[in-house]
């Protein structure tokens, strides 16, 4: 990094990231401004203390360096981003977020929201991102993220307008089955309070075909 002197000391990334935890605990605006350089760190660790700082000092952050994060490779540095995210006006970064390209990007600035959002509200735009993603083909791992935000979102939504549920729900219906052990059960727990007909037989089906009798109890219940 070209905030540290280009000795031995400073190539190690554990350094570098030891450096970020103290600009956060000095808490001053030139601090604030190396963290938000160090969030481009090559390090994961340096990445991820720089967020962790940036929350500890309280200082303000451009949410455009942040939301790229949320896409890092490290699953460390995308959770410390989002919780920097968090601390962030959401009127800053809301709408570019929910139409970011990334899925990764997009379903971890959702769960920001989701978290940020208070209970019974209407979080229709919301399900609606949700929803266009479920269109496109995903990653489990991102697939099995996604699932588990719109959970979130449901318990806190509400309208007198069900469409947006309705318009998740159908697009995630395809998935159920799915050959992922973990993604297979957190569509039965959002399909199965949503059920129609078709899944209510899909799910018989499961139990019926499954040896497993806890996954049948995970079903009935």
């Amino acid at each position: 990094s070209t905030l540290f002197p280009s000795t031995t000391l400073f190539r190690s990334a554990g350094v570098r990231g030891r450096a970020a935890t103290m600009f956060g605990t000095f808490r001053t605006a030139s601090g604030g401004e190396k963290l938000q350089i160090l969030l481009a760190d090559s390090a994961p660790i340096v990445r991820r203390k720089a967020c962790e700082a940036l929350v500890q000092c309280g200082q303000t952050c451009d949410p455009k360096l942040v939301l790229p994060l949320l896409g890092d490779s490290d699953r460390w540095v995308r959770h410390a981003a989002r919780l920097l995210l968090e601390r962030i006006p959401s009127d800053r970064w809301r709408e570019l977020a929910i139409h970011d390209r990334r899925p990764i990007v997009r379903t971890n600035a959702l769960l920001a929201l989701a978290r940020l959002s208070d209970e019974k509200q209407n979080l229709s735009d919301l399900l609606g991102a949700a929803e266009e993603l479920f269109a496109k083909p995903l990653d489990v791992a991102v697939a099995l993220d996604l699932t588990r935000v719109v959970q979130l979102l449901l318990l806190k939504h509400v309208s007198d307008d069900h469409q947006a549920v309705k318009n998740v729900i159908t697009r995630m219906r395809p998935l159920y089955p799915h050959s992922d052990w973990r993604l297979d059960r957190e569509l039965a727990r959002v399909l199965t309070a949503n059920a129609n007909e078709e899944i209510i037989g899909r799910i018989f089906q499961e139990m019926e075909a499954t040896d497993s009798h806890e996954y049948q109890m995970h079903l009935a219940v």
